[in-house]
């Protein structure tokens, strides 16, 4: 599994965006069937042992099998700036039917903060718009993680 970036390329015919595959990572399984899955996945690519917010979007075909993986953003120790234009930009670039968010809290403490819950609903919305499902959006530490559809903030 791979997961990818976007890169400007300029020709002479204009300006495009390209996939650009960062890194191949061994990880199963391949497809997404509940928290635990995208916990595992974000150990994985070690997102648990950062010391700065990452964000992350899963992008998932109609089966939930992995067709894209993407960091959206890193910020702070406490924060990191997502927007829904770069999130679903990459989603639709894979041709994503579904999608899962992921990012680290550093402190450890995985308790979704006031900005961590509008930000999701307004991916959810966003995503509603372009037809395609947020499944979940989950916070991990190296201490675990919090799912916030099984906390039905989804």
């Amino acid at each position: 599994m791979y997961y990818y970036s976007t890169k400007q390329a300029r020709t002479n015919k204009g300006t495009f965006l390209e996939l650009v595959k960062e890194q191949a990572i061994e990880y199963e399984p391949t497809k997404i069937v509940k928290s635990d899955d995208v916990f595992e996945l974000m150990k994985a690519l070690k997102v648990v042992e950062r010391d700065v917010e990452q964000f992350w979007t899963i992008c998932l075909d109609s089966k939930n099998n992995v067709c894209g993986i993407f960091l959206i953003s890193q910020g702070g120790t406490n924060g990191a700036t997502v927007k829904s234009k770069e999130v679903y930009k990459r989603a639709l670039m894979v041709n994503a039917i579904n999608v899962i968010f992921s990012h680290n809290h550093p402190s450890g403490d995985t308790t979704p903060s006031g900005a961590d819950i509008i930000l999701t609903k307004a991916l959810v919305s966003a995503g509603d718009l372009l037809g395609i499902e947020v499944l979940d959006h989950v916070i991990v530490s190296d201490m675990g993680y919090y799912s916030l559809k099984k906390n039905n903030y989804i």
